[in-house]
């Protein structure tokens, strides 16, 4: 067994890949090309609602790779191998040797400018860094992949992912798939993010003159309270989102999501019909089933304030009263969230670019009733990786040289966790039915946690290849609870860009 293991990470690392399209339609990353590209084009795209739609969505996945246009060829099929590999050492606070990452491949295949299908699986664990392994131990998942397998000292997950889309016409695309979505501009999403593991949707994008109506149906899975993964619950979501470039430099966008219990103790629901109608506000509709299932409105922007820089930010909207808001007597049930960014492009020289990023979330936002119906997967929230009680302040920066590449990133946070018997808004896995205090909440209360987190890496893209070599350096300090916890990690390895990369920065 280690003998194919071995064979195949030594395939991976020695293979020629292609130059890549971003055939999961991506673009996350420390402030990336595509990302400069897209802040300097003179047309104004919907990029905020990733992944991208093959076809309809072809004016930024062009920037992303010049070859993906419909005139270029009729018809194209590929496979390539993806990975990001990592071996090192954790210095602190036990000297130990790591060796972690992803590997696996994908499959993808475009015809014309109508279908597009991909295919794709990665093996995801190794010998992780502690704080990742304790997440895992706690969670029962790897953060961002999916159910933990533990072989000794060895922790695995299996990451399948695919998609089928056609466009239906000039202006709608329909997608039915295997994967995780990003809504927003930021590093973080308070509304959707890549955080959880990939789940199946179906999903359809209309565009017409600037608006592109996004709509989204998704089957999760709950395992909160000890529940293994042969145990789950199910549930589902459906959401829907409008982005209006209301300029060239000037988009907005409004969310609007629901999430409901497959079952419970009264009856069977599945699908719910009144949900699936793509046009529909999913409030009135609640509210009218008597308030039984979660809804959730945000409201996102991007302005490009000069060539070089862009200010973006989100507001999420769990459940609030104005006149609690008046009152500021700490109302458990305004439960509400903020962010806003900037990010400075080729700033003081050529290549060198920043990010500066806030986002806070008040105690109780994301929970309901049912604890099934919170808004998260396998463990894992839907939006920012802390849940909910939280602040945090995140400093990103990158310098691009050629085929050089020095990143740094550093992440300041403070949040909540409940008090052992105490509900203070710290876990969204919770019912919200019995707070700890009605009146008198606040944002970061019950047991406070401070986390630190820096990271510095070095990269360099391998000529004729869609690979990189890297290092990279690791500082992670939390403290909470009369504890700390400090890691020390110091890590080389190769990947490929953009598919199925590791995003454990917190």
């Amino acid at each position: 067994m280690l003998r194919s293991v071995t064979a195949f990470v030594i395939f991976l690392i020695a293979s020629r890949a292609l130059s890549q399209v971003p055939a999961d339609g991506f673009i996350r990353g420390c402030l990336t090309d595509l990302d400069y590209k897209l802040n300097h084009w003179k047309v104004n795209t919907h990029h905020s609602l990733q992944p991208a739609a093959a076809g309809l969505d072809s004016d930024w996945l062009v920037l992303a790779d010049s070859s993906y246009t419909s005139h270029a060829y009729r018809s194209r099929f590929r496979i390539r191998p993806v990975a990001d590999l990592s071996a090192g050492a954790a210095v602190a606070p036990d000297s130990r040797p790591l060796a972690f990452g992803r590997a696996g491949f994908l499959a993808d295949w475009y015809h014309e400018d109508r279908w597009s299908a991909s295919l794709g699986y990665a093996l995801d664990g190794g010998l992780l860094p502690g704080y990742v392994r304790t997440f895992a131990d706690s969670l029962r998942v790897i953060p961002g992949s999916g159910y933990a397998t533990v072989s000794g000292d060895l922790l695995m997950a299996h990451i399948p992912v695919g998609h089928i889309g056609y466009r239906a016409g000039k202006y709608v695309h329909l997608q039915l798939g295997r994967g995780t979505h990003f809504w927003g501009d930021g590093r973080r999403s308070l509304i959707l993010s890549d955080v959880a593991s990939p789940y199946p949707y179906f999903r359809v994008d209309t565009r017409i003159w600037k608006i592109k109506y996004t709509n989204l149906w998704t089957r999760l899975s709950d395992i909160h309270g000890g529940r293994t993964f042969s145990e789950r619950r199910g549930k589902y979501t459906a959401m829907h989102a409008l982005s209006w470039n209301v300029t060239r430099d000037f988009n907005l966008t409004f969310f609007e999501m629901v999430i409901w219990q497959d079952s419970d103790s009264m009856s069977t629901r599945n699908l719910d019909l009144h949900y699936l109608n793509p046009v529909l506000f999913f409030r009135p509709v609640e509210y009218a089933q008597g308030s039984a299932d979660n809804v959730i409105l945000g409201l996102g922007f991007r302005i490009k304030a000069r060539t070089n820089l862009q200010v973006y930010g989100q507001i999420v909207l769990d459940e609030f009263l104005f006149r609690e808001i008046r009152n500021r007597e700490g109302w458990w049930a305004n439960k509400f969230g903020g962010q806003i960014g900037i990010k400075w492009f080729d700033a003081f020289t050529p290549g060198l670019h920043f990010q500066l990023e806030a986002n806070a979330v008040r105690p109780f936002t994301y929970t309901h009733g049912s604890p099934v119906q919170a808004w998260g997967h396998l463990n894992q929230p839907l939006a920012h990786p802390l849940g909910a009680n939280f602040f945090e302040f995140l400093l990103a920066s990158r310098y691009a040289m050629g085929e050089w590449n020095l990143t740094a990133q550093a992440t300041w946070g403070n949040f909540g966790r409940d008090e052992p018997g105490l509900n203070q808004g710290g876990d969204i896995f919770q019912s919200y039915r019995n707070p700890a205090d009605i009146y008198g909440n606040s944002l970061n209360q019950g047991v406070r946690h401070v986390l630190h987190f820096t990271e510095v890496g070095l990269t360099r893209s391998i000529p004729g290849t869609a690979w990189e070599g890297f290092i990279s350096h690791v500082l992670r300090y939390e403290e909470g609870g009369h504890q700390i916890h400090r890691d020390h990690l110091v890590c080389v390895g190769v990947r490929t860009s953009g598919f199925l990369r590791n995003r454990l920065d917190f």
